[in-house]
């Protein structure tokens, strides 16, 4: 049954990655209510997208130890806990925790176990990578949908109720869990593996020290600094158009641009990913580079034609990070040590994203205007992509040295 393992997963994506990237839309109306800086505000989206990419380490020691199903609903309570609970906020650092910390807590939980339980349901190389990035584009199905509905929930009920409301979207994602661990016949997946006396110390430090490759350290460095600035933009287009004399409605259309390209994206890199020897590495860092560039132009822009463009060519950029994010950690490592991959990146994304958010924030206060962040952080992905790049060149050109050397002695 592993297309209904795929349609729980989907859902459970689109809601656990669709929520954190559209809170955005819903920024006026928190700085307004309680007459905060935009350096506070910042924070609710800032926690959130740090937690939820932020614990995944520690998301990965609860698999290992409690196993997936387990994770996978306690994610779908606090998440819909830390939502519940924001209907009570008097200030903006109650939703700091609640629908910062503690939703994205849950996010963390969700995202984490379903990757790799996909990872472990289809096997083979290739079905592999399209799945995993067909559950990410429904993660960017969630980032066009949510801010559509938040917006219109908002209308109605006011951002309090809206958090409520969210929080049942939350409570669904336990139900889609019990139908998939229903649905698989091997029990043994969801339990979790505590270590055995047959494991030797020398096999489980080989493990780590996977991690350990340069290659995968060039990428974590990439990849915390790239969704750092990335995970911070969703955020503050509205607030961005606004800064440009736009309407409201013209910061919301950036965001629809920024979710559309960030969602085809998604699909489309682990489609290239098919692509004999196009390693998902190059994939990764030309979806950064393509981030950064865009970033940078986007900081001096304020025709509305090159905001759509370059906004739309960002969103790009993030969608083939997010899909490769999964599937470099999964090549470079192993299935058994996936979770801890991936949450040795969103660890360190997530408290990047935070640092990141705090300083756009704060330099928008002192300046009125995100030309100068833009300018910085979109020059630092750049930077970190070459990185990347230039590690996993000399680490090719390496290699095929010796697949020389070894054929002229044959």
């Amino acid at each position: 049954m592993k297309l209904v393992v795929l349609i729980g997963a989907c859902y459970n994506i689109f809601v656990a990655l669709g929520f954190p990237f559209a809170i955005g839309a819903l920024y006026l109306e928190i700085l307004d209510t309680f007459n905060s800086t935009r350096g506070e505000t910042s924070l609710v989206p800032a926690f959130c997208l740090g937690c939820t990419f932020g614990v995944g380490f520690l998301s990965g020691f609860f698999i290992q130890r409690c196993g997936m199903k387990t994770v996978m609903v306690a994610g779908g309570l606090v998440s819909s806990l830390g939502l519940f609970t924001s209907w009570f906020a008097q200030s903006v650092v109650h939703l700091i925790v609640t629908v910062g910390v503690i939703n994205g807590f849950g996010n963390s939980f969700i995202f984490i176990s379903i990757t790799k339980l996909v990872a472990g349901t289809f096997n083979k190389s290739r079905s592999q990578s399209l799945v995993l990035s067909g559950i990410m584009f429904s993660g960017g199905i969630g980032t066009i949908l949510f801010p559509y509905i938040l917006a219109t929930l908002n209308s109605v009920y006011g951002w309090r109720g809206t958090f409520l409301l969210i929080s049942c979207f939350y409570l669904q994602t336990i139900v889609s869990t019990l139908v998939i661990t229903s649905s698989l016949g091997n029990p043994q997946l969801f339990k979790g593996q505590r270590p055995t006396g047959h494991v030797t110390g020398k096999e489980s430090k080989s493990k780590w020290k996977l991690m350990l490759k340069p290659v995968f350290v060039s990428f974590v460095i990439t990849s915390c600094l790239s969704f750092g600035t990335a995970n911070n933009i969703g955020g503050i287009l509205s607030d961005l158009a606004k800064s440009k004399g736009f309407s409201e409605e013209r910061g919301l259309a950036l965001i629809l641009y920024y979710n559309s390209f960030n969602t085809i994206a998604r699909l489309l890199s682990g489609i290239l990913k098919l692509i004999p020897r196009l390693h998902s590495i190059i994939i990764f860092t030309l979806s950064a580079a393509l981030l950064g560039i865009s970033l940078i132009f986007l900081g001096a822009s304020t025709e509305w034609s090159m905001l759509t463009v370059l906004t739309s060519t960002a969103g790009a950029g993030i969608g083939g990070m997010t899909t490769m994010l999964a599937v470099v950690s999964l090549e470079v490592l192993s299935q058994e040590m996936l979770p801890f991959g991936l949450g040795l990146c969103g660890m360190i994304n997530g408290a990047v994203t935070s640092v990141f958010g705090t300083v756009i924030g704060l330099v928008f206060d002192n300046r009125k205007s995100y030309q100068v962040p833009l300018y910085v952080f979109g020059s630092i992905a750049v930077g970190a992509a070459a990185l990347t790049m230039m590690v996993f060149i000399s680490l090719e050109c390496r290699c095929n040295k010796k697949h020389v050397r070894s054929m002229i002695r044959l």
